[in-house]
């Protein structure tokens, strides 16, 4: 762990970890940092090169799963590692929702990131549970692996352009979801682009609620290009989104073809 007094040296030695440790699946993520920051703990060195070793692990993780912010006013990073609280209903075959809404006769909720695919989840809920960036990336990683999930909801989360790109690009890649519901939130016109971009090669979605996303024109007419080629979809809403009279009739053109 001496070897970390660099930052090459540092993110050679992350690499190495995560790649023995399950091919960097996130479950290995929280045990991971533990191991490594106790690690660091016990290194006889000064202690501003402990403070710099810290700094260059956390940066070096954040760098790997992009999920490293810097704090306003602040120069140093601060390490995301999301780890979303919830159960599963039935314990297989049942549907993931926020640990918020857990029954009493379940004792202990789970991680998202201890979710196995012997638990053969079939729906996510995950509506009104306040989802930021490093958490929605947590959810892709979830459904771009998932081969049993048909429903995504993830409505009023305030989910902004950003996350909503994870999901998408998560959907981009999922081959069996086939309703979506996204309303509610603040993804924009970013967000609806990156909606619009997955729906031109997706084949499995049928319903889509974007209602109340603020797309404006520019996520609206990312849209109306994609149900010019996707034949799969059959109901999307809309509404409530400042779409503007041009993407508007570009959609409407585009339900005609």
């Amino acid at each position: 762990m001496s070897s970390v007094s660099t930052p090459k040296g540092s993110l050679c030695l992350i690499h190495e970890a995560f790649s023995k440790l399950h091919n960097g699946r996130w479950p290995t993520v929280p045990l991971l940092v533990s191991k490594i920051r106790k690690t660091l703990g016990k290194i006889k060195k000064r202690d501003n090169m402990l403070a710099r070793c810290n700094a260059i692990f956390l940066e070096s993780v954040g760098k790997l799963f992009d999920i490293h912010s810097h704090p306003p006013g602040s120069t140093s990073s601060q390490l995301l590692i999301p780890s979303l609280r919830c159960w599963v209903w039935p314990e297989v075959e049942g549907e993931l929702l926020s640990a918020e809404y857990k029954p009493h006769d379940v004792q202990h909720a789970l991680q998202l990131c201890d979710v196995t695919p012997g638990m053969r989840v079939r729906s996510v809920n995950l509506r009104g549970c306040d989802i930021k960036y490093s958490v929605a990336k947590e959810i892709a990683h979830f459904i771009s692996k998932s081969l049993t999930v048909h429903a995504l909801n993830l409505r009023d989360n305030d989910m902004d352009g950003m996350a909503a790109e994870s999901i998408a690009q998560a959907l981009t890649i999922n081959a069996t979801i086939s309703a979506v519901d996204l309303r509610g939130n603040r993804i924009g016109p970013r967000g609806g682009t990156a909606v619009g971009s997955m729906l031109r090669s997706n084949t499995t979605i049928t319903q889509m609620n974007l209602y109340g996303n603020a797309l404006q024109s520019e996520g609206g007419q990312a849209l109306a290009r994609a149900l010019r080629v996707n034949q799969t979809l059959t109901t999307l809403d809309l509404g409530d989104n400042q779409l503007g009279d041009t993407s508007s009739t570009k959609i409407a053109e585009a339900l005609k073809v």
